[in-house]
């Protein structure tokens, strides 16, 4: 049988029993028509409530729901002047355009780069406000925009001042420097006065009973021109009776050279150093004193030996003439 119930979607009538068939839902099962599936055939879309759609619409009224929901939705654009684009925080009661929500002291400056474009806001040091301007400030701004050192200020807190021995001369810049000087006789006056130990040139002693065995005395010019000698020399002497010349010695051992000190600042003559022995009397009734020594002497740059004794007997003996100690200050 026909279904004459239904508004003819298909454009054919049915040959069979209509289904649900109201003239507000005009759908059959398959019953011969030959588009029996289009948009007004489809049934129970399902409950869609926020775009209008109920269970009973079919396909045609649910486009027609979603169209009508978006229509009716409204996006208002903020009105000129009015920003909410932009909060420091979420406690922020205030929204504002980015631009105004960003500070700077007078140390920075803040421009906004491509305006009515692409917008940027960029932040520069401002270097001149960060120079100070209190007296005796050495920081500047140089060629290159960087800051720079003002090498020609000197700064009120340093101080110079002469004293005893000490002359000043300059006021301190570049083109004026300071000079100290000191009195030249608490100063090394002359390179050679280096402290380096130095050998003695050795002379031979002249006498055959004065026989240089060993040994090199050392020298050195301190600081301050003092001569100080170190070390030993050793010789053999062969000393004569109690009764005869040969008791005394007095032979050359060396001298030291006149490039640093001159012969006449080393002028003089003087003992620098003595030791004597005493040796056991040779009897028990001899009252003669069995002794003997040495004499360091120099006169000028030239150095000399004193032996002599109080032997009774001829007597040789090997003496270790020692220089530690023995020190001689120039006329300088």
């Amino acid at each position: 049988m026909s279904c004459n119930c239904h508004i003819d979607p298909c454009n054919t009538p049915c040959s069979d029993t209509c289904i649900n068939c109201t003239p507000d839902n005009p759908c059959y099962q398959d019953c011969g028509c030959l588009n029996p599936t289009t948009w007004e055939c489809i049934t129970l879309p399902g409950i869609l409530s926020p775009i209008g759609v109920t269970n009973n619409m079919n396909g045609l009224q649910v486009l027609q729901s979603i169209s009508a929901t978006i229509d009716a939705l409204t996006i208002t654009p903020p009105a000129p002047g009015s920003d909410v684009y932009a909060k420091v925080s979420v406690t922020d009661t205030t929204a504002d355009y980015l631009n105004d929500k960003l500070l700077v002291t007078n140390l920075l400056t803040k421009t906004v780069i491509n305006p009515g474009t692409n917008e940027k806001i960029r932040f520069s040091v401002n270097l001149v406000n960060m120079i100070s301007a209190d007296p005796d400030n050495l920081l500047e701004i140089g060629t290159d925009s960087k800051f720079r050192v003002i090498a020609s200020s000197t700064p009120a807190d340093i101080v110079v001042t002469a004293g005893t021995g000490v002359t000043v001369t300059g006021s301190g810049p570049a083109a004026d420097p300071f000079v100290v000087s000191i009195n030249p006789s608490i100063s090394v006056v002359r390179s050679c006065f280096d402290s380096i130990w130095r050998n003695m040139t050795l002379a031979a002693s002249g006498s055959a009973s004065v026989v240089y065995v060993s040994g090199n005395p050392q020298y050195r010019y301190r600081y301050d021109g003092t001569v100080e000698f170190r070390g030993s020399v050793t010789y053999t002497v062969s000393f004569g009776t109690y009764s005869s010349g040969t008791r005394k010695f007095t032979v050359p051992m060396g001298s030291i050279p006149t490039t640093c000190l001159t012969a006449g600042e080393q002028t003089g003559t003087a003992d620098l150093k003595g030791i004597n022995y005493i040796d056991a009397m040779q009897a028990s009734a001899d009252q003669i004193v069995q002794q003997y020594g040495y004499i360091i002497r120099k006169n000028a740059q030239n150095y000399f030996l004193e032996f002599q004794s109080s032997f009774t007997n001829a007597t040789s003996k090997t003496i270790v003439v020692n220089f530690e100690g023995v020190v001689f200050h120039p006329n300088i």
